[in-house]
């Protein structure tokens, strides 16, 4: 009980740490801080397992606890000092991602780096006080048919070196199969790519669903009252069967939690807000979308309101100078994009065309009597709109007298051309200086770039977004379009690309800065290479995990990612660190390795389960965000890969670098050398 009383009063005092340090300059506790600090928790513990568990070799060794402890933490200090720097150097690429994503993670990146430097002062001052206190002989298990001390402090008889040791030496014997296979499985993790869903974020807990209701343009309101009772007749029984608490209409707005909007679109709109029960179905927004099919003229849009980052969605946008054609290419969109599978509430924002009356100006005509189109324009305003003419005290009160025309003659053809415009030449009739006509023309009109635009518009439903991303995509392309038609992907196509663009970058910088943190801190070009090497191995377990549990590759499990290249290689510097120091003090390459390999095996399984059980209640919780259950799926799964297969695979590639390629040039030489010498030709002259 005594180690795990040093671990335990390392955690606290390392989260404490952080505490003071987000005091001092002023951060803010927020989500992503605390995410930040319960990701690291797995973390912070494993620079003083690394300590406590050599200051423990050396008390086992037959030295005292104070030469034991500073010696314990020498030995391992400039290893957990390089492992923690390289992690750190992970994440301070996550602080520079632009956009809203970047802004999220900034107190991430600034609680786990501080929270990692904090446990590695921990470690180098704190363990090594408690572990000279607190440690005793025989505090950790070891086989009791070994009493001599030396022998024990070689690691010799420990159960787990005993399973470890056979297979170590057989992969150190049989490298290029070893390495072969590690490659192989590598490659084979890679297809899992191909079939898992990908997404930007996955799907939260449905909290609530939102109706729209869309009637032509200029619909009474009685028959909007038609549609929205037949409406609630349904939700009514959703609410008796105890699958929603309770619904609010809104005509004339849309609505937003229970509080109608400012706008106002007349009666041809109308929207439920429908707060969900904790008993609802899973299925609910399905089974909603199949008691509100469209009907002639009548069109429903079932929204889900989930817990979580928005929704993935679809937004393309047509342009082209020449309107008809775009409008013409956006309803030949729309009607080979709606059946996609995964695609809902599919739609354009074309609006409905309305009456209008249009009068163009004879400037001309007009210009006899002193008139230009502004002019005119001002005159036929004051019609139809009114004018201030006067104003009207009565009782105290002033009222502005208004004059405009009969609200039955304002919009009528007929009094508009008898209208009279007076100018500086006189009065003359509207309809004598211009064309007055009614035609029909759009209520809204939107550009793109200076072009006339159509948007289309859905949402996605499911967990693989970006497969039905991609088979819009290639509607589109397979769309013959008319010429000078545009069309412009926008929405979750580009926002899921360029995201993980952002990540990809980030792990660019973060590998570049972990190769070069480790250079200066074991001295060598060629040792850091060969941790680098081991990232990989940490794909194999991350894609397997994310298939088995059936979870999506989304933005956090991306994260997941970043985050185990500063993980991954804590292992393999503690490794080839001790390595090194062995090799320092005459070991030759092979002995050293297997040396190192028994004496840090148990450290490194420590530190990685000790991670791994830190983060498993988050990846069996239903976290959505950028903090959730993909990232922790993620990450315990690469660390489970990672770990096992770095306990082979560096090995291998450290007696590859350091013996094998290094003598492969000896050993064509002696080849060479071998071979014999070419016999002189018999010559028949002398014969």
């Amino acid at each position: 009980l005594r180690p795990t009383l040093i671990i335990a009063i390392s955690i606290p005092l390392s989260v404490m740490t952080t505490m003071v340090v987000m005091a001092v300059f002023d951060w803010t506790i927020n989500f992503m801080s605390l995410a930040g600090l319960a990701i690291a928790v797995g973390r912070i513990v494993d620079d003083s397992i690394v300590v406590l568990e050599n200051t423990y070799r050396h008390v086992q060794a037959g030295e005292d606890r104070a030469t034991a402890a500073i010696q314990g933490a020498r030995e391992v200090g400039a290893a957990i000092v390089g492992s923690t720097l390289t992690t750190v150097a992970v994440f301070l690429p996550l602080a520079f991602i632009p956009g809203a994503v970047g802004q999220f993670f900034l107190p991430f990146a600034q609680t786990v780096c501080v929270s990692l430097l904090a446990s590695t002062l921990i470690a180098l001052t704190a363990v090594p006080v408690l572990g000279s206190a607190l440690l005793r002989r025989n505090d950790m298990a070891v086989d009791d048919t070994d009493t001599d001390a030396d022998a024990v402090a070689r690691d010799n008889s420990a159960w787990l070196q005993r399973i470890y040791t056979p297979p170590l030496v057989w992969v150190l014997r049989h490298r290029l199969i070893t390495l072969l296979g590690c490659i192989i499985t590598v490659a084979a993790s890679l297809y899992l790519i191909t079939v898992l869903p990908i997404t930007l974020f996955s799907e939260g807990q449905l909290e609530s669903v939102s109706i729209d209701i869309t009637l032509p343009e200029g619909a009474n309101a009685a028959a909007m009252f038609r549609e929205v009772r037949q409406v609630e007749q349904t939700l009514e029984s959703y609410r008796q069967a105890g699958h929603i608490d309770a619904y609010q209409v809104t005509l004339g707005a849309s609505s937003q939690n229970f509080g109608p909007s400012t706008g106002d679109s007349g009666f041809d709109v109308a929207s439920f807000f429908i707060p969900v029960s904790a008993a609802a179905p899973p299925d609910l927004v399905r089974r909603l979308r199949q008691d509100f099919p469209d009907k002639g003229g009548v069109d429903f849009q079932v929204s889900a309101d989930e817990a979580g980052p928005p929704e993935a969605g679809l937004e393309t946008t047509i342009t082209g100078a020449n309107f008809s054609n775009v409008q013409a290419a956006a309803l030949q969109l729309l009607e080979r994009i709606e059946p996609v599978p995964g695609l809902v509430n599919v739609k354009t924002n074309i609006s409905d065309t309305a009456e209008e009356v249009t009068f163009a100006v004879d400037l001309d005509e007009a210009g006899r009597y002193g008139l230009d189109s502004r002019s005119v324009a001002t005159q036929v305003r004051s019609w139809v709109y009114g004018a201030d003419v006067a104003d009207v005290s009565l009782e105290g009160n002033t009222y502005d007298v208004v004059v405009r025309g009969r609200d039955d003659a304002v919009d009528a053809i007929d009094e508009l051309q008898r209208l009279n415009i007076g100018g500086p030449g006189g009065n003359v009739q509207l309809g004598a200086i211009s064309a007055v006509k009614s035609t029909l023309g759009p209520s809204v009109i939107t550009h793109y770039n200076g072009d006339r635009s159509v948007t289309i518009s859905g949402t996605f439903e499911g967990q693989d977004t970006e497969a039905i991303s991609s088979e819009v995509s290639r509607v589109i392309a397979a769309t013959r379009l008319p010429t000078g038609v545009t069309v412009h992907e926008g929405g979750f196509a580009s926002d899921i690309q360029e995201q993980f663009n952002n990540v990809y970058i980030a792990m660019a910088i973060g590998v570049s800065l972990v190769y070069l943190v480790m250079v200066a801190s074991l001295g060598s070009l060629r040792d850091p290479f060969i941790v680098v090497l081991s990232m990989p191995l940490a794909i194999v377990g991350a894609l397997v995990a994310l298939a088995v549990t059936g979870r999506a590759l989304s933005l956090p499990a991306m994260m997941g990612f970043l985050f185990l290249i500063g993980i991954v290689v804590t292992n393999a510097i503690v490794l080839i660190t001790f390595v090194n120091q062995l090799r320092a003090q005459g070991y030759e390459a092979l002995d050293a390795i297997i040396e190192a390999g028994r004496t840090r095996l148990r450290p490194i399984l420590m530190t990685a389960f000790t991670t791994i059980l830190a983060i498993f209640p988050l990846a069996f919780s239903d976290a959505t965000g950028l903090v959730g259950a993909e990232l922790a799926t993620v990450v315990i799964g690469g660390l489970i890969s990672s770990t096992f297969l770095t306990l082979v695979a560096v090995p291998v590639t450290y007696m590859l670098f350091h013996e094998s390629i290094p003598n492969l040039g000896a050993r064509i030489g002696r080849l060479i050398a071998r071979r014999p010498a070419p016999q002189p030709a018999s010559n028949p002259a002398a014969d």
